[in-house]
């Protein structure tokens, strides 16, 4: 995991976060999913809101390859 830290509103603050995940299945099959999470702040530095994307990518055994995208938001 990656954490990018900003100054916001006069003080460092963690902005973003990057996970990359490799994955080996059993019968050999791959895939890697990449997650990004931004966290959104308040005039008083409080955490109101995250937004973010996960990405997989990947190929089953017979090479077939694969890609999804999902946004995230609470």
């Amino acid at each position: 995991t990656s954490y990018f830290y900003e100054t916001i509103n006069g003080q460092v603050r963690l902005k973003k976060t990057t996970n990359i995940t490799d994955y080996t299945n059993l019968d050999t099959s791959t895939s890697q999913s990449i997650t990004d999470t931004e966290y959104i702040y308040n005039e008083k530095n409080l955490v109101i809101d995250l937004k973010g994307t996960t990405k997989s990518t990947g190929e089953d055994i017979f090479g077939n390859s694969f890609t999804t995208s999902k946004g995230i938001s609470q």
